[in-house]
């Protein structure tokens, strides 16, 4: 059981262009794909961004981060090939606290 819950939707545009933007890259008009903040509580958030990485290729990247976001606490990551490798969901671990982060599609 997670000690907190939260999602991230993605529309059908959204992942189309999530495809495209890794399977075509000369399309790309940089390598950050999207990327936001969900609120935890006033003293944490969970970043999270979908980029290219030089080494990895496409990431998705969660960071449990102090709400100033000068202290990295926790993170998750998967690299993907294609727009259906995001998972259903994702789990942060900080001190016996569990963050699950849930991927919706809409």
């Amino acid at each position: 059981m997670a000690d907190w819950n939260g999602s991230l939707t993605l529309g059908t545009e959204q992942m189309a262009a999530l495809d495209a933007f890794i399977h075509q890259p000369d399309t790309r008009k940089g390598d950050i794909f999207a990327q936001g903040t969900l609120p935890v509580n006033p003293g944490l958030a969970v970043d999270w961004i979908i980029k290219h990485d030089l080494f990895e290729g496409v990431v998705i990247h969660f960071s449990l981060m102090a709400q100033d976001g000068t202290v990295f606490l926790a993170g998750a990551d998967a690299s993907l090939s294609q727009a259906a490798d995001l998972r259903e969901s994702y789990v942060l671990e900080h001190e016996d606290a569990r963050y699950h982060v849930t991927i919706a599609q809409a």
